[in-house]
């Protein structure tokens, strides 16, 4: 089957890559011709971007706050070339796209059996305010065409939609022949505000198997990451680097980071691959990365999550109760000390069921 896949932007961000590797990967291996869409659409800057750095310019010249640049770190020259060139590499080894679209129509012309619109915050506005209505294929004319949403995300608990939008996506969103959500709250965001059912999968990123990660790791140039703490910081600040200190402390292991504000020795962002080997070969993980949690669970790692507001808390909450981890979810170094290791015999079956429920609802859909 001939599937296009629609994504947000993949070069600026490891959860984003990776989750959008591990879709095409599955479906490749079931013997489906699946391609990313790549899209003028998701190279805009965005509102993130732009409430991000408003955000940063208040902490730093108001609040006062230890933040080296408003600007996030991929925009600062001799760090983004760098891991722009291994970002792109990636992508190109790793990921086939279509060629580059100015506008998503121009898929019409293609003539796709499938549209599968997912993962990420895809249908959250604040990530994908310049093409949200075409994240619910809007544009799409062919009525033959299967649409499916795997593991779309709302990113929040609370709908975000202002009304007209909310009118015209709902119109959308009952032309989906099967619809799944990352988040269980998404379950009733779709029943609420768009009028349809949706199932509850998992991360794309968890339709593959540590032993397949590993394999992709073999294919990058990397170096031992082992006796760690590996920490991936989104934003940091005083009370998380308290925390990470005191993880390091407790676990008597040396601190491997690559947030500036953090790391001892460089602050270079490393490539997918060694992104990737950094999680797997460390001892405990620490972290504020939705992302970053999932494959500290893929990997069996000891975790420790700062549960992100501003990047959507919900999306925490609902991937560490699928598991019964949300304790790990932390907020001072004082709560460190009194978590127990995670069982991962209670957790891998738990994983697999999860798995295997969505591998099912990607093939019925398929199949529909």
């Amino acid at each position: 089957m001939k599937i296009a896949i629609i994504t947000l932007g993949i070069g600026s961000n490891y959860g984003g890559m990776l989750q959008a590797y591990a879709l095409q990967h599955f479906l490749r291996k079931q013997g489906h011709d699946a391609v990313t869409v790549w899209y003028k659409g998701n190279q805009r800057i965005t509102t993130r971007l732009i409430l991000g750095i408003c955000n940063n310019i208040f902490k730093k010249y108001l609040l006062r706050k230890d933040i080296k640049t408003v600007a996030p770190i991929w925009m600062n020259k001799k760090l983004s070339e760098k891991f722009y060139k291994e970002s792109q590499t990636f992508i190109n080894n790793n990921i086939k796209r279509t060629e580059y679209m100015k506008d998503l129509s121009e898929l019409n012309k293609m003539h796709f059996d499938a549209y599968i619109v997912g993962s990420d915050q895809v249908w959250r506005p604040k990530m994908n305010a310049f093409t949200l209505s075409n994240m619910f294929l809007d544009f799409l004319t062919d009525e033959k065409a299967l649409r499916i949403a795997y593991a779309a995300s709302f990113g929040v608990s609370n709908w975000e939609y202002p009304e007209p939008l909310t009118e015209k996506v709902a119109n959308c969103a009952k032309k989906f022949n099967a619809i799944s959500v990352r988040e269980n709250s998404g379950v009733e965001l779709c029943e609420r505000y768009l009028h349809v059912d949706a199932k509850h999968v998992v991360d794309p990123t968890m339709l593959l198997s540590a032993d397949d990660y590993r394999m992709l790791i073999g294919k990058g140039q990397t170096t031992s990451q082992q006796n760690k703490v590996f920490a991936y910081i989104l934003d940091s600040d005083a009370i998380k680097q308290s925390i990470l200190n005191k993880i390091a402390q407790t676990a008597n292991c040396e601190i491997s980071a690559i947030d500036p504000n953090y790391s001892k020795s460089n602050s270079e962002m490393p490539s997918p691959y060694l992104w990737l080997r950094s999680i797997d070969d460390a001892e405990y993980v620490f972290t504020d990365s939705f992302h970053g949690a999932v494959f500290s669970i893929i990997f069996n790692k000891q975790f420790y999550v700062y549960g992100n507001k501003q990047r959507g808390l919900s999306r925490f909450e609902s991937l560490l109760k699928m598991f019964g981890l949300e304790n790990r979810i932390v907020s001072s170094p004082d709560e460190i000390a009194a978590l127990s290791p995670i069982n991962y015999d209670v957790v891998n079956p738990l994983l697999e069921n999860f798995r295997k429920y969505s591998v099912e609802f990607l093939t019925k859909s398929l199949n529909a």
